[in-house]
């Protein structure tokens, strides 16, 4: 009997604690598609290829961005003047 409620207590544990972990997952999946989606509206208005857009918009490291800007040859004055935007936004 103590065997059963000690498994019992284990798996709501269990269940419980990914529930946080499904949530975290979803919101880095729905920033990825607002990401995309701000980076494809970008690239429109502004004459941009969607790549241009997606790295202007990108969150995450500057450097990574500007090397992915200078090795698929993109705009990346633009990419990297929106990156120190959207970084001074943040402060």
């Amino acid at each position: 009997m103590v065997a059963c409620s000690q498994a019992s207590r284990s798996a709501r544990s269990a269940s419980s604690s990914a529930v946080p972990a499904v949530v975290i997952s979803m919101s880095f999946v729905v920033l990825g598609v607002a990401t995309a989606s701000l980076g494809m509206l970008l690239a429109h208005f502004a004459g941009l290829t969607p790549l241009e857009g997606y790295l202007a918009t990108s969150p995450g490291g500057v450097y990574a961005v500007l090397a992915t800007a200078v090795e698929t040859g993109s705009n990346v004055t633009f990419i990297i003047a929106a990156q120190v935007v959207r970084i001074l936004l943040m402060l």
